[in-house]
Formats: structure tokens, sequence, C-alpha cells
């Protein structure tokens, strides 16, 4: 049984797995965060445009 568990690599792919999901979703949230500031200068450009 011991060897069994020792073969086993299903715990070793789960883990793997939460690697990947946890990498794609620090690029999502960065990249959000860039093109939200990105978009908040563009905003904060026409508004001054405007109010001019």
């Amino acid at each position: 049984m011991t060897k069994a568990f020792i073969r086993c690599e299903s715990g070793a792919t789960s883990i793997e797995y939460a690697f990947m999901a946890m990498v794609v979703a620090l690029v999502i949230i960065v990249a959000t965060t860039s093109m939200g500031e990105s978009t908040r200068a563009r905003l904060e450009s026409v508004k001054a445009g405007f109010t001019n």
C-alpha cells in the first residue's frame, strides 16, 4: 500500500493545475488593473478637455 501511495501522482497533478490556475488568475488581475489605470488616465484627459 505504501508503494502504491508513493507512485500515485494525482495529488501532484492537482497541485500543478491549481498552480497554473493561480498564475492565469494573477495575469488577469494584473492586466485588468493596468488596463483600468490606462483607461482612467484617458478619461481624465477627456474630462479635462470638456471643462476647458
